[in-house]
């Protein structure tokens, strides 16, 4: 059917009218009605293929678009229809595909991701972005900005990894699994939207205030209200929690049952002299005891 045409167009992707482009079709109606389809042109081979018995056998422009479309979908081409009987069919061996894995940070939580990927018989080589003096030792590290989506999701574009594995929380507040995704490859990690329940810890006690979920007592406070932070935290009880609203290198939660340490603390974060603006609003509460347990769900 294809070898009279002296062009094919394949699409691959989809732009709404502002440029947005999405390297999969959208899945929300209030997308897909705004967008038009994106289309690459490969040449044809304007000769007849029904005689071809293996892939050497087919045009170069043949050979080319099998290629492409393997290399565009990540799938393999098992099977060849050059004619309309099923005996008409080239078989393809499969070759194995590589499965390289990025792994995108530069922390130590990152280097042992790459550490345990890089032990495991499913995974054949680690990149990481941009990765440290101790990750270039597991595999090659690319110089790109962590908290850059768009960096990170051209990179991927370039080296094709079968799986991106985000382990830092700056880039998933920043939306670099959601830029990855968007261009079509498998990540590890919550997009910005859940990441948010780790960025900003007003919002998530918000958020499970809103919903009902049980969550120890707690106040927010902003750069303005150090006297008010000071008396909440006169009514409680030591310990006393003292938590940035943004991210703080896991350095941002403070417990102590000195209240004269959880106020040089409150007054630190809130002057930003601490954290910077991660800390110019603040999350008091109270002290829960008992075991803290962790849940995790890959979807």
């Amino acid at each position: 059917m294809l070898s009279p045409l002296k062009e094919l167009k394949v699409c691959v992707a989809y732009e709404t009218d502002d440029g947005k482009r999405y390297e999969h079709v959208p899945y929300h109606q209030s997308v897909l009605h705004k967008v038009r389809p994106v289309y690459e042109t490969l040449p044809g081979w304007g000769t007849d293929i029904e005689t071809a018995e293996r892939m050497e056998d087919l045009p170069q422009a043949a050979r080319d678009y099998v290629q492409f479309i393997q290399e565009f979908t990540g799938v393999h081409v098992s099977f060849v229809g050059v004619g309309p009987s099923r005996d008409q069919t080239i078989v393809q061996t499969a070759r194995r595909v590589s499965n390289r894995v990025l792994v995108v940070g530069s922390g130590g939580r990152e280097h042992a991701l790459a550490w345990a990927l890089a032990r495991s018989p499913a995974v054949d080589e680690v990149v990481c972005a941009p990765g440290n003096a101790g990750m270039a030792g597991i595999g090659e590290c690319f110089p790109v900005d962590a908290v850059d989506p768009t960096a990170v999701g051209d990179l991927t574009d370039r080296v094709k990894p079968a799986l991106v594995v985000v382990g830092a929380d700056d880039p998933l507040v920043a939306g670099v699994v959601d830029a990855v995704t968007d261009r079509g490859h498998l990540a590890f990690g919550p997009n910005a939207a859940a990441a948010r329940l780790e960025g900003s810890k007003k919002w998530m006690k918000g958020l499970l205030a809103g919903a009902g979920v049980p969550t120890a007592a707690y106040r927010t406070f902003e750069s303005d209200d150090e006297d008010a932070a000071f008396a909440f935290l006169d009514s409680l009880a030591a310990p006393y929690v003292v938590k940035t609203d943004g991210l703080a290198a896991g350095k941002g939660v403070l417990v102590t049952e000195s209240l004269a340490d959880a106020r040089d603390a409150v007054r630190a974060y809130l002057s930003g002299a601490a954290f910077g603006g991660a800390g110019r609003t603040c999350v008091i509460e109270e002290a829960l005891r008992g075991p803290e347990v962790s849940f995790f769900r890959a979807l």
